[in-house]
């Protein structure tokens, strides 16, 4: 067991331009219209998929593939996304994002627990043996980006709780700017800054998923709803990545040091002067960085 952290020193020309990105995107985030005030936030789901409204069009591979999981709460069908290797599979990375990968369903239409049940019938429909023929390799990863983190380990928490020997079975979770503590830890609360995420949106965020109107304010650190405050014994090698301009900073902070005093073997990757979803915006370096990162991870992990 072990804890790494990885936190690069970079010299002044690199910060520089990554302050100017972020000065950048900030620029461009206060231009763009937002999910709760747009016309109805499935207006706002097919603007980003058709790229109008000052969205790009998605990039898709043409040879992905969706396959339909039965839910195991409730009778809808869950879309998954599949991208297959260019050689032989060495298991499957279950990966959360909203369209992206698991097509779980969304809030504010679908309010907790929808989403993250959908996400957990995935988890458990890979780890049946009709999941992993029909994807042709175990699964051997988990992994997020944002809420997908969240989501990520509310769903391996719950495996574990079914009785899934999660250590055993999952080889890592890679566990990108995630948000742990619903309510709201002291950098989300500090953050004055609107680089993509911002403290408004992340309140507006959790009031969607988790409506005050059924779920109290006073009860979103329960172990439940905030990964921060959940046991974390037995679980797999986690990889955490964060960069420093990013309100949800301290998410990954605490919680990587409370998976570790856990017993878990831990790896917390720090990039100075990085905003929220560095590794999924055209960040140049320091994109790259990130991507390589959470590659060398896996690869230590898993022997890709």
């Amino acid at each position: 067991m072990s804890f790494i952290i990885d936190a690069p020193k970079y010299g002044q020309e690199v910060l520089t331009r990554r302050t100017a990105f972020n000065n950048r995107v900030e620029a461009l985030t206060k231009t763009m219209p937002t999910w709760d005030e747009s016309p109805s936030p499935a207006e706002y789901r097919k603007w980003r998929a058709e790229g109008t409204n000052g969205f790009d069009a998605p990039v898709l591979d043409p040879m992905a593939f969706i396959v339909g999981i039965p839910s195991r709460y409730g009778t809808h069908t869950v879309s998954v996304r599949c991208i297959s290797p260019p050689s032989a599979s060495k298991g499957v990375f279950l990966h959360f994002h909203g369209a992206v990968s698991v097509e779980y369903r969304l809030a504010p239409e679908h309010p907790y627990p929808a989403g993250a049940e959908d996400c957990l019938s995935a988890a458990l429909y890979c780890l049946s043996d009709e999941g992993t023929s029909r994807f042709q390799g175990p699964l051997r990863v988990i992994g997020g980006d944002s809420a997908g983190a969240y989501l990520t380990l509310w769903t391996t928490l719950r495996l574990r709780e079914q009785g899934v020997d999660v250590k055993e079975k999952i080889t890592s979770l890679i566990l990108n700017y995630g948000v742990y503590d619903l309510g709201l830890t002291p950098s989300v609360r500090a953050h004055e800054r609107s680089i993509l995420l911002s403290k408004v949106h992340m309140q507006t965020f959790i009031d969607a998923t988790f409506p005050p109107g059924t779920i109290p304010a006073h009860t979103l650190r329960s172990p439940e709803y905030s990964p921060l405050y959940a046991n974390l014994a037995c679980l797999p090698p986690a990889f955490f990545m964060v960069g420093t301009e990013d309100p949800l900073l301290d998410d990954s902070l605490f919680l990587a040091s409370r998976y570790y005093a856990a017993g878990n073997m831990t790896h917390l990757r720090i990039e100075a002067a990085a905003p929220h979803a560095f590794t999924i915006m055209p960040a140049g370096e320091l994109r790259d960085h990130g991507v390589q990162a959470i590659t060398g991870f896996l690869n230590s992990q898993v022997h890709l």
